[in-house]
């Protein structure tokens, strides 16, 4: 499980840095101040942003319908 991980994480986190930097000066920077030198961290990190706003996405998505099914049976 921790060699798919690593597969996974790791390029995800250069192709992170790299679209949003496109410098390699600044990305060194950034990785070694915000990510302990580890493109595994910056994938790891980038990764779970993105799951964590579809998870809350989706709660909030779940939660409108069920209150508008609760207002338009009370509205019946």
């Amino acid at each position: 499980m921790e060699l798919l991980s690593s597969i996974l994480y790791y390029p995800v986190g250069f192709l992170y840095l790299w679209i949003r930097y496109r410098n390699k000066e600044k990305i060194k920077k950034v990785l070694k101040e915000k990510y302990n030198n580890s493109y595994y961290e910056a994938g790891f990190l980038s990764v779970g942003k993105v799951f964590g706003a579809v998870f809350l996405s989706l709660i909030i998505l779940v939660l409108i319908t069920v209150l508008t099914l609760i207002v338009l049976d009370w509205l019946k």
